[in-house]
């Protein structure tokens, strides 16, 4: 389960941190209020192959962070893309 989502200079997010309890957890918002940015950025932890348009204007690097929590210590994964569309993906245990 996703303990925290961590966005940074990802289309039009600047840094996004989001905390999600137990349970089940519902985005809900208007058209346009970044709803499927959310999703995406969970699928570019999965792997999905991304270009450099992801990066944010000016920024020159995306990352995207997400804490798991397991029975028996908490795992993080880590993924980055730069401008120039190279990508790099990490995990391990978090570090706090």
């Amino acid at each position: 389960m996703i303990r925290a989502l961590r966005v940074r200079n990802l289309v039009t997010i600047d840094a996004l941190e989001l905390e999600l309890g137990p349970g089940l957890t519902v985005v809900t918002g208007e058209t346009g209020a970044g709803k499927s940015l959310l999703l995406g950025a969970i699928a570019l932890l999965s792997g999905q192959r991304v270009g450099s348009e992801l990066v944010r204007a000016g920024a020159r690097e995306a990352e995207v962070e997400a804490i798991f929590a397991s029975s028996a210590s908490p795992a993080t994964a880590r993924r980055s893309c730069s401008s120039r569309a190279a990508s790099r993906a990490r995990g391990g245990a978090a570090c706090r």
